[in-house]
């Protein structure tokens, strides 16, 4: 890709992103949902070989994209008068346990019929697509990184998945870990794609974005390590944005449910 090449596509982003700050805000879903995107592609396209100077674009968009999205993260944050079934039994690393009496009630049945679908990460491949996909992934306390391998679109990530079923129920992250019911993380997981076919795991865009677990921002870690040793994804392509750890949980000995 040639300078003027890059400089026509990130100025076409800058005016997508400019009418959707003017129409819905500078926080808004809708502009997150648009950064992911571009960071996305931004990322796939330094995949490329380039030369210097749209290179050194594409990688001052890229940190840009990065401080901006975890910047809309920041002055967000899980629900603080609302509790979770949720405790912590292990510190170090920490790890949080969903109460196995809410989640047969709420998520036994659909976890079943997902089972075969949560791969490992070593095993897990992407759907290949003209647009960006995210999965739901967790990585269960033995620090495996499972995905739920149904690809959502941005929109569904960003702004709907509460809406999407499995029959008649609907999912959540304990669906994945239906064992033992314990995550070091959990949240969204965006695969970047490259490879002669297009098709290896060369990065990924992640966060931790998981109401039902409500992992600390320290949980990032165990995601880039996974991926790593799971993977073989160096930590330096591995974007994972963070959420306040504001948050109310069951002490170690107490179940909260959600009010």
């Amino acid at each position: 890709m040639r300078k003027d090449e890059t400089e026509l596509h990130l100025a076409r982003f800058t005016r997508i992103e400019k009418d959707l700050i003017a129409r819905y805000g500078i926080h808004s879903q809708a502009r997150v949902f648009f950064l992911y995107e571009q960071l996305i592609t931004v990322r796939i396209a330094l995949l490329d070989r380039l030369d210097d100077v749209s290179g050194k674009l594409l990688q001052e968009r890229s940190a840009w994209l990065r401080r901006e999205i975890q910047g809309i993260y920041n002055l967000d944050s899980f629900q603080t008068d609302v509790k979770i079934p949720v405790r912590r039994p292990v510190e170090d690393p920490a790890s949080l346990e969903y109460d196995r009496a809410v989640f047969e009630r709420r998520y036994g049945r659909a976890a079943e019929l997902i089972r075969n679908q949560v791969v490992p990460l070593a095993e897990w491949r992407p759907q290949v697509g003209v647009r960006p996909v995210g999965y739901m992934y967790a990585v269960d306390d033995r620090g495996t990184l499972l995905v739920w391998d149904r690809p959502f679109t941005m929109a569904q990530m960003l702004v709907g998945r509460d809406r999407v079923r499995v029959a008649e129920w609907t999912v959540g992250h304990p669906m994945l870990v239906p064992d033992r019911l314990r995550v070091r993380a959990a949240g969204e997981i965006m695969p970047i794609l490259g490879g002669p076919s297009g098709t290896q795991l060369r990065g990924i865009v992640a966060n931790l974005k998981s109401g039902h677990f409500r992992p600390p921002p320290e949980a990032a870690a165990e995601v880039v390590a996974a991926c790593r040793t799971q993977a073989e994804v160096p930590a330096g392509e591995c974007d994972v944005f963070t959420i306040p750890s504001v948050q109310r949980t069951a002490g170690d000995n107490e179940t909260l449910e959600v009010v």
